[in-house]
């Protein structure tokens, strides 16, 4: 669902330049996201679209202009809780792993964040939540009323070097594993369409259940971010096979810049072949092939941070999580929601 239209004009401080907050129509989206260096595949409008599908969410989409220049971009998405408004750019929860504001190089970072906070959409949710890309230079929303959460680091491995210079790079035991799936016949094919599905559902299922909860993504979120970005040719799987059964599958969103490690995951009792480093290896030199720049290992914390690590990453900060909270009151319930819901994933 998309918002309706709302314009907001104010003068910014110190230049008397308008700067306007309007709302974007849905087939106007892409074509400003591809003005941004900084923009992900999670800005785009088959994301956004496939996660609002999948949690029943209203999509609301935002830009400031200013002399008839789009400034910067910001991507809403909206639930209710209860009486409440809460805005999520992402939320956790919602397996999206960048969004929040797009700025224009030139722009007043200070200025475009005021304008954004004059949309009374934007200005009147109960609680809001984003995740803010840090390109080299500071944003910060502090005086727009948010409070950092915390940081956002990740491993990423640039892809502008030869493929005997990435192999180098793994940590010896990383390769040893590759050498062995190969040695025992693992066999990776590029998935074309829908058909893994239910076989990497399956196997999710198992992961996660060894920890006694659900996996972090609904398999309906699956199946709309296969269907959706594989259309755009914005999605790369890759499936391990070994005796023609498929035991490891990864799904990987790939704007024009970088490959992004979003869910990977594959059946226990064939873990001693190692399929998921020989998987891991086969991305990295399809995004080279691709023409991507660099891959994103998403995250670097608890256990399978070492095995991202194995792979030649650098640890990097690349965003800054920050919230908002309208009310006082609002604060308990959100930590009270945040204890029951992980109640509720334990209990499940």
């Amino acid at each position: 669902m998309i918002s309706g239209e709302n314009t907001t004009t104010f003068a910014a401080r110190d230049v008397g330049v308008p700067y306007r907050v309007s709302a974007v129509e849905p087939a106007q989206w892409d074509a400003l996201v591809q003005a941004f260096p900084d923009r992900t595949v999670f800005h785009g409008l088959a994301w956004l679209r496939s996660v609002a599908q999948a949690e029943s969410l209203e999509l609301i989409l935002r830009k400031v202009e200013s002399d008839g220049r789009c400034l910067a971009i910001w991507p809403w998405l909206e639930v209710r809780k209860g009486p409440l408004r809460v805005l999520g750019s992402p939320l956790p929860g919602w397996s999206t792993v960048y969004l929040g504001p797009l700025f224009d190089r030139q722009a007043n970072v200070a200025d475009c964040v005021r304008a954004f906070c004059e949309d009374p959409r934007l200005r009147t949710a109960a609680y809001s939540y984003c995740k803010v890309l840090d390109p080299g230079r500071e944003v910060d929303l502090g005086p727009a009323g948010f409070e950092v959460r915390s940081g956002y680091r990740t491993y990423l491995l640039s892809l502008e070097r030869s493929e005997a210079e990435l192999w180098s790079n793994l940590e010896g035991n990383c390769r040893t594993k590759i050498r062995k799936g190969l040695k025992q016949g693992l066999e990776v094919r590029r998935e074309t369409d829908s058909d893994f599905i239910e076989d990497f559902w399956t196997m999710s299922l198992e992961v996660f259940g060894r920890s006694g909860i659900r996996p972090t993504f609904s398999r309906r979120l699956l199946e709309l971010v296969v269907g959706n970005l594989m259309a755009e040719d914005r999605l790369l799987v890759l499936s391990a096979f070994w005796e023609g059964r498929r035991i490891a599958t990864l799904v990987h969103p790939h704007d024009d810049q970088t490959l992004y490690n979003w869910q990977g995951t594959s059946f226990g009792e064939y873990r001693w072949l190692s399929p998921n480093n020989l998987l891991q290896w086969e991305a990295i030199l399809a995004a080279r092939r691709m023409g991507l720049r660099r891959f994103d290992f998403v995250s670097v914390y608890g256990g399978p941070g070492e095995f991202k690590k194995s792979f030649g990453g650098t640890a990097t900060t690349t965003a800054t999580h920050w919230e908002r909270y309208r009310w006082p009151v609002v604060r308990v319930l959100k930590q009270t929601y945040e204890y029951y819901l992980r109640r509720r994933q334990r209990a499940r």
